[in-house]
């Protein structure tokens, strides 16, 4: 290995453990310095924010250049190049269009619908003291003549409160303002490094691929390709088949809110079309200060909403998400409630995002390796089979051949076969 004899056996000691000791001190140092190290690690990820976001865009735009260029673009097979220089274009150009087109309709409808919120708070803080003295008086809990709903309740602290918490709310949107301005231009940076990457992505992949075969075991890339294949099914049709269905979402709510005349109805859209993208909870994050905004100014209106957001998301549930998403993660409830909680804890709401494909490929990794070392004991992959089988016995002489069980993780077509070429 190292220009040593193999039979030399001080030698391969001495080799061995200097090779110890090194990894020993390796280790010390790395945890003496753990404070720097991480601080230059997040310093490296900030600077490659624009890589980064050049390869995610990348990703996602991806199936549109693909059809454009298969699709319109095909009378230009003979002209590959051409091809698809035109397909980043239109596809871009299409982005932008639509871009566009959601911000100059909703964004001064946001701005507009907030301000008179902010403006109008006492007064629909007011309003709503005296409609639940009304409905009080009608059903006997407080009389005539008796104090005031407003003066139990100390309703100059509650509007100096809810002053307070709409202060805050206007100070973390100019925050978010500053923040924003920065990432226009990473944002500028990786768009332009995406087109690059859409246009060489084959010689991309081949050279990865070509790195992986020097390197890695046959098996190894393999196995790993396998991985990447169902990881780029999982992500790619989860999340942009999450975009889309929110943005139907979106949608329908804008429309149905706007012919019940909802109050705030841009806003109140724009926060649930944000909120559905994420899996499970999104709707329930979004119907918390949607209802909120709503009941402070007609709490009619809010028991409404939450009857529409409810019908809503049975038809994203049980039909629009189903045809869009599909089933591309193929983890349980319980697994995608895992996920949304554990990786949002560690990455905050972009976890909730992406916390479900991310689960359901390293889902399919452990469930891959499980089935791998049954094969090698000689044991079956079903769990029918151990349904009466105590952990102790040895395995059945003269098994039939293991099937893959319909709860175990997604597997692709052929998967079984090509393990078995592998392990042989």
């Amino acid at each position: 290995m190292f220009g040593f004899q193999k039979n030399d056996r001080y030698t391969s000691i001495a080799i061995y453990a200097f090779l110890v000791l090194s990894l020993l001190m390796l280790g010390v140092v790395v945890c003496i310095n753990v404070p720097y190290i991480f601080n230059q690690l997040l310093l490296l990820l900030n600077v490659l924010r624009p890589v980064t976001f050049a390869f995610v865009f990348a990703y996602i735009c991806n199936p549109i250049v693909r059809y454009t260029e298969r699709k319109i673009l095909k009378k230009l097979k003979s002209k590959p190049h051409l091809a698809r220089t035109l397909a980043i274009t239109l596809s871009y150009l299409f982005i932008l269009i639509i871009v566009t087109i959601l911000l100059f309709m909703i964004v001064p409808q946001i701005i507009y619908n907030y301000q008179d919120f902010t403006e109008n708070i006492v007064r629909y803080i007011n309003l709503l003291i005296e409609r639940l003295e009304g409905w009080l008086l009608e059903i006997g809990i407080l009389e005539d003549g008796e104090s005031s709903l407003g003066t139990l309740i100390h309703l100059e602290d509650l509007v100096a409160a809810v002053s307070g918490m709409l202060g805050w709310l206007t100070a973390q949107l100019g925050a978010f303002g500053l923040r924003l301005l920065e990432t226009t231009g990473v944002v500028l940076i990786g768009t332009v490094l995406s087109i690059y990457i859409l246009y060489h992505k084959e010689t991309i992949w081949l050279t990865c691929k070509k790195i992986m075969l020097a390197v890695f075991p046959q098996r190894v890339c393999r196995i790993t390709a396998s991985s990447v294949h169902f990881a780029d099914r999982a992500f790619g049709q989860f999340i942009i088949g999450k975009l889309i269905d929110s943005f139907i979402v979106g949608v329908i709510t804008f429309i149905v809110l706007a012919i019940v005349q909802m109050p705030y109805y841009p806003l109140i859209s724009a926060i649930v079309c944000v909120t559905s993208i994420i899996p499970a909870f999104g709707y329930v994050i979004g119907a918390i200060p949607s209802f909120l905004i709503i009941f402070v100014k007609d709490p009619f209106m809010a028991l409404w909403f939450l009857v529409i957001l409810i019908i809503i998301q049975q038809l994203d549930g049980n039909i629009i998400g189903p045809k869009i998403v599909g089933s591309a993660t193929g983890l349980a409830s319980v697994w995608v409630i895992t996920a949304i909680m554990l990786m949002g804890a560690y990455l905050g709401p972009i976890g909730w995002f992406v916390g479900v494909p991310l689960f359901s490929v390293l889902y399919r990794m452990a469930g891959d390796f499980v089935n791998y070392r049954l094969k090698k004991k000689g044991r079956p992959i079903s769990l029918a089979y151990y349904e009466n089988t105590p952990i102790v016995s040895e395995p059945i002489s003269g098994e039939p051949p293991a099937q893959a069980d319909a709860a175990a993780p997604a597997t692709d077509v052929g998967k079984e076969e090509s393990d078995e070429k592998v392990d042989e």
